[in-house]
């Protein structure tokens, strides 16, 4: 039986290779740290578990991993306009499925991710600008909001749930992670 460090050999890349946009031929962050590209590790965990040709579009999954100790970071990057209710709902989608595919992985169950699961949502602000009014209002009570109904995930498949800005995300996540 496969180990989460069997699956993670050769799914080592950079923060930066992780946040690449090939539709816009473009990087969303510089950092160089140390990832695991959990895009290339669900299509390896899919492959493992089924024969059936096409089988790594079974599930979707979050662009990078980050484990600290005990605290796991699934990190999805969209460059692109998320207003939709089909992106918000893909975006979802992204967390679910890889908390049950580290969770499979990992033998560890629902309360493990509920307990040490961060979702973070790193997203361009030019093209979703709808969090401005929201934004100014949370920094008025010192909090974090969280933007395109990714709130709902809180408690459920994770015990946190972020949305960052680009410019946001190293100054106030990677920064807390001592990165």
């Amino acid at each position: 039986m496969k180990t989460i460090d069997d699956y993670c050999e050769d799914c080592k890349k950079t923060l930066k290779e992780t946040s690449y946009d090939n539709k816009n031929n473009c990087y969303m962050v510089e950092n160089e740290i140390q990832v695991i590209d959990f895009d290339l590790l669900k299509e390896k965990y899919c492959t493992d578990k089924s024969d059936i040709p096409g089988a790594n579009r079974a599930a979707t999954s979050a662009d990078a991993l980050i484990s600290r100790d005990d605290k796991v970071y699934f990190i999805e990057f969209k460059n692109g306009n998320i207003k939709k209710r089909e992106h918000k709902s893909k975006i979802k989608s992204k967390l679910r499925d890889s908390v049950l595919i580290y969770c499979d992985i990992t033998k560890k169950d629902l309360d493990f991710a509920r307990e040490n699961v961060e979702y973070i949502l790193v997203y361009n602000a030019t093209k979703n600008s709808l969090g401005e009014i929201q934004d100014r209002i949370s920094s008025l009570g010192n909090s974090k909001f969280c933007h395109f109904g990714l709130e709902v995930l809180k408690g459920i498949f994770a015990l946190d749930v972020k949305t960052y800005k680009v410019e946001e995300f190293a100054e106030y996540f990677l920064k807390n992670l001592n990165i």
